[in-house]
């Protein structure tokens, strides 16, 4: 019984030794990517248009108007009226 068990324990250990127990030790490890930094505000770069809502009063009624500042034009070709206003 001590001969088949001492056996047993000594494949258990050879074992052991031949196939790793975790594979995630042999993963290289990913470095990590630094932070980016802006130096000024100067460096921001708009890909889409900025839209800015004009509003006034015209004969009583509440208009609006879409203003590209991008672009430095009128978006609406007129002054549209605010609906519930």
């Amino acid at each position: 019984m001590t001969k088949k068990f001492l056996c047993g324990l000594f494949a258990a250990m050879f074992m052991t030794f031949l196939i790793p127990s975790s594979y995630a030790l042999d993963a290289p490890i990913a470095p990590i990517a630094p932070a980016v930094e802006c130096s000024s505000e100067g460096d921001v770069t708009t890909y889409a248009d900025v839209i800015v809502y004009q509003y006034r009063i015209y004969n009583g009624k509440y208009q609006y108007r879409r203003w590209n500042e991008t672009r430095g034009y009128w978006v609406d070709p007129y002054w549209i009226d605010v609906p519930g206003q």
